[in-house]
């Protein structure tokens, strides 16, 4: 785990324009160079192995099944991310608030 103040992999639960958005931030810090680099993992409910808006991500997962909560929480602890921005998909896993605990 990384101490407060950084992050190395930040996952990204969003779909559409705002993923795109997220994706895009997380590029141009990198693109800048001052800091350390941050690998972006999206997390989409579709099962599409690469939808339009994962185009800018390091990496793709699908949730896929994940309908329950603590599978979700439980992929994103396989990803190993250090950082997450909580949008909004379909399910309501992103209105829980144990996920940004």
């Amino acid at each position: 785990m990384n101490t407060f103040g950084t992050m190395s992999r930040l996952g990204v639960i969003e779909r559409g324009e705002g993923a795109v958005r997220v994706l895009q931030a997380a590029a141009e810090l990198n693109h800048a160079g001052d800091g350390v680099p941050i690998t972006t993992v999206l997390f989409h409910a579709g099962r599409d192995p690469r939808p339009w808006y994962g185009r800018e991500a390091d990496e793709v997962r699908s949730l896929g099944d994940a309908v329950l909560d603590d599978d979700v929480v439980a992929q994103l602890q396989r990803a190993a991310i250090d950082t997450l921005w909580l949008g909004d998909l379909p399910g309501g896993a992103a209105r829980r608030a144990d996920l940004v605990a």
